[in-house]
């Protein structure tokens, strides 16, 4: 009995041109993207293919997004859309967390509580 071959989806990166060489050597999918144009173009595409699976958005370039185009990215399970951090060294735990366990709800369905969070 052979296993049916379904296709894998892809981690693709939306980051400036100077962050893409990094990701590529990684062995991550880029597009890179010098303003929120190109990054919504891009973007666009990708909320169209069925094997993007996630797409990550340079965070600045998230928060710039037209609001038709971020409305339609939170309702995206295919692919998820999210914010890639800037690298600004925000210092903000509590926030990330809070943006992981969003993320991870919207993944899979149900709220996942870290170790040292309060139950809900």
């Amino acid at each position: 009995m052979t296993a049916e071959k379904r296709p894998v989806a892809r981690l693709t990166v939306i980051v400036p041109p100077e962050l893409a060489s990094g990701f590529r050597l990684a062995g991550i999918d880029v597009d890179g993207a010098i303003d929120v144009g190109e990054a919504s173009a891009a973007l666009t595409a990708m909320l169209d293919d069925a094997l993007a699976g996630v797409a990550a958005v340079y965070a600045p370039f998230h928060a710039a997004l037209a609001p038709e185009l971020a409305e339609r990215c939170d309702r995206s399970t295919d692919p998820i859309v999210v914010p890639l951090p800037a690298g600004l060294g925000t210092g903000d735990a509590t926030g990330q967390r809070a943006r992981i366990a969003a993320l991870l709800e919207r993944a899979v369905g149900y709220h996942i509580a870290f170790p040292d969070e309060v139950a809900r």
